[in-house]
């Protein structure tokens, strides 16, 4: 089961303008971007898998 710090977007951008942040603290940001998607569409498939198999368990 996923935890509980699942359950919560990690990122917060802080009121930080693009503008005031350096190319390499844009590139982590970005970086920490692409890691909150792969843990969104994750989350994304444990849902669809435990819709399908509730779908499939009140078919029968």
């Amino acid at each position: 089961m996923a935890s509980e710090e699942d359950d919560f977007p990690i990122l917060h951008h802080e009121g930080r303008s693009f503008s005031d942040m350096s190319v390499e603290e844009l590139q982590e940001y970005v970086a920490e971007l692409r890691d909150e998607i792969k843990n969104v569409e994750n989350i994304i498939k444990k849902k669809q898998s435990a819709q399908a198999s509730a779908e499939q368990f009140f078919k029968n």
